[in-house]
């Protein structure tokens, strides 16, 4: 059992350390966002809407929908609370800390509900400077849809949403490929590489196209569209850190599946993949599928806006527990009744006890 205390600190105290926090992690990596895992709150999730100091929802005229939804560990409100909030009848932890905010990105039951989130730098981006902007999202428990086109948006000036209707523009940050995220689960990095023309302030997170050029899985059937949590936004300037290469985690796979390695970070463009036998299989890719037939390994190879770096990654080839060599379903005799005969031989067997027929209608 942990046991923990809580104590308030005088206003002057407590802005002090807060002062000393934020200087211990710009020395690591300068965040140029704000209150970017929504902690600082105004009204600590006491509502369904909005509530978190510095970040905005910019639309006009729409009445409907028309903020993102906030949820807080600390709320008095069952609607929005951490994990477990009846807005929708949610469930989720905090990436880190105890709050995060959601909101719409689709309505494929016909309309565009857009739901932006937006905020301002708390500096202006440098020209030719090379940026690391990274958020996390989870897909909605309650969620009918998946979607692709989970992007940021880095611009001189905010963004403006008339009516609920999408905010047509070119996101720079969205997963490598542009997958539809459906993960209800655990915590999915959105990221990339961004080099600034000079004098960007703000950033905006969201779906930037309409319904119809947005890619749709269906998760579930009920009610709604699709809609997506948010938590831990940064956008970090390289000169304040180092980005090394990702090949991915050492895996295992069964003989004839294929494995994601690499990462989705988009931006990267100078990237070499080696295999095992040091010949080149991808270039300009951040991460790929490979089907290797043995064991081997996978290097990636990287130079980011003047930063060098290499990876390797593992991949452990096991083979088929079992391989099926002929199958064969005799209808012994349909008048009488008397059943179906599922005949099969193995070309081999590791490590089987036994097998499980089922059927159905």
């Amino acid at each position: 059992m942990h046991i923990r205390s809580y104590y308030f600190l005088p206003i002057r105290l407590m802005a002090i350390l807060l002062l000393v926090g934020l200087m211990v992690v710009r020395g690591k990596a300068q965040n140029l966002v704000l209150n970017n895992s929504f902690e600082v709150n105004i009204n600590c999730g006491s509502v369904a809407n909005g509530g978190v100091n510095g970040w905005n929802s910019p639309l006009q005229g729409y009445i409907k929908l028309n903020t993102y939804s906030y949820f807080n560990l600390c709320s008095k409100d069952s609607c929005c609370g951490v994990p477990s909030n009846n807005y929708r009848y949610g469930w989720q932890y905090a990436r880190t800390g105890l709050a995060y905010v959601g909101f719409w990105f689709t309505n494929n039951n016909g309309g565009s509900d857009r739901i932006y989130l937006q905020t301002k730098l708390n500096d202006s981006l440098k020209a030719n400077h090379c940026y690391l902007i990274e958020f996390y999202v989870n897909l909605y428990n309650y969620a009918k849809y998946a979607n692709n086109n989970i992007s940021l948006l880095v611009g001189d000036t905010g963004i403006v949403s008339y009516n609920g209707q999408p905010a047509y523009a070119f996101p720079q940050i969205q997963q490598y490929g542009n997958p539809c995220i459906t993960d209800t689960l655990n915590w999915v990095k959105v990221g990339g590489i961004y080099t600034a023309h000079g004098g960007e302030q703000y950033i905006t997170i969201g779906n930037f196209t309409d319904d119809a050029h947005t890619d749709t899985l269906k998760i579930q059937s009920t009610f709604g569209s699709s809609g997506y949590n948010i938590d831990d936004v940064s956008v970090i300037p390289l000169d304040s850190m180092q980005l090394k290469a990702e090949a991915g985690r050492d895996t295992t796979i069964v003989k004839g599946d294929s494995v994601w390695i690499g990462s989705r970070l988009c931006g990267l463009t100078n990237v070499v993949w080696y295999d095992g036998a040091n010949n080149i299989i991808d270039t300009g890719a951040p991460g790929l599928w490979v089907k290797p037939t043995s064991n081997t390994f996978y290097i990636i190879e990287q130079d980011v806006c003047g930063q060098y770096s290499r990876d390797t990654v593992f991949v452990n080839v096991q083979p088929l527990p079992v391989t099926i060599k002929n199958y064969e379903l005799k209808i012994k005799n349909r008048i009488q009744g008397d059943g179906v005969e599922n005949v099969w031989e193995t070309a081999s067997e590791i490590n089987v006890s036994h097998f499980n027929v089922q059927r159905s209608e």
